[in-house]
């Protein structure tokens, strides 16, 4: 490293002691990196609930919607009112909207493993009596009954009711 490659260093690490602008990287590298880690997480989302690209696409494309929509009235805003606040806000509302996702992707999958438990007690049951038709749902000539109903599952493990 020659001297002036040195003395930039300096000046750069100088930057770094404490001060405004000190918060402001280091706040804005937690920001960044929890906002990567929601674009992973939306494509991990997406990927798992399909086996199509286009549709990550899709979301990933979906995802810069709002970012060109909105980019005038920010602009407008931010030259209208304390740019402080409006950080703080958006930062608010960022968070709110990751805690929100995150909820959906967790009462999903609550809802899917108590219907993967519920079928596993069911698959330990001995099978039903069969009168040799393929149907495993007889028609009949009133509603179903719950010993019917009782025998019934529909998608995702939950019973008919």
């Amino acid at each position: 490293m020659n001297a002036g490659e040195e003395n930039f260093a300096r000046r750069a690490w100088a930057l770094l002691r404490e001060g405004p602008f000190r918060r402001y990287i280091i706040g804005s590298a937690i920001s960044d990196t929890g906002i990567w880690m929601q674009v992973m997480a939306q494509g991990w989302v997406m990927s798992s609930l399909t086996d199509r690209g286009f549709y990550l696409g899709l979301a990933a494309a979906a995802a810069g919607v709002p970012t060109i929509l909105l980019a005038m009235k920010g602009g407008e805003a931010a030259d209208r009112y304390d740019k402080r606040k409006i950080l703080i806000w958006t930062q608010v509302a960022q968070i709110a909207l990751a805690l929100i996702l995150g909820g959906i992707r967790s009462s999903r999958a609550k809802k899917r493993n108590r219907g993967s438990r519920r079928r596993s007690r069911d698959e330990d049951l001995p099978p039903a009596e069969s009168d040799g038709t393929d149907s495993e749902v007889e028609a009949s000539d009133g509603p179903a009954g719950e010993d019917d109903a009782d025998h019934v599952l529909i998608g995702a493990g939950t019973r008919a009711d």
